[in-house]
């Protein structure tokens, strides 16, 4: 069955790459894969996937990327969103979705001194793959 949120994946694209800055250095982006997806992958899958988010191949490649691999949490019903119904797996992913979503929302403190940053509030898009 086919979810209604999307495919296999969703990525979530965030830093100066979709910021009104002309010439962007870098992009951070975050892999969510559906939990049959990411708990099916073989492990060359997996190397490959790492290697996407190792900050050092990336440059070793000239790509400029900040990438992080999570796995979307379990697709549950509404009566199931409690906490008391969630597999270590699913608590988990609640998690890290939480903190990108909430990392990729902030800006980063200014190098000019104390301020607003990392509490001024901007977005990131979200592709449905």
């Amino acid at each position: 069955m086919e979810s209604i949120t999307g495919g296999i994946a969703r990525v979530w694209l965030a830093g100066s790459f979709v910021s009104g800055i002309l010439d962007p250095r870098d992009i951070d982006v975050t892999y969510l894969l559906r939990p049959e997806v990411h708990d099916g992958l073989d492990e060359e899958s997996v190397q490959f996937l790492d290697s996407l988010t190792d900050r050092s191949w990336c440059v070793d490649h000239d790509m400029y990327v900040d990438s992080y691999l999570l796995r979307l949490p379990d697709e549950l019903e509404f009566w199931q969103l409690t906490p008391t119904h969630f597999t270590d797996e699913t608590n988990q992913a609640f998690r890290d979705s939480g903190l990108y979503d909430e990392l990729w929302q902030r800006t980063r403190p200014s190098p000019h001194g104390p301020g607003q940053g990392g509490k001024l509030r901007r977005g990131y898009v979200e592709v449905l793959l």
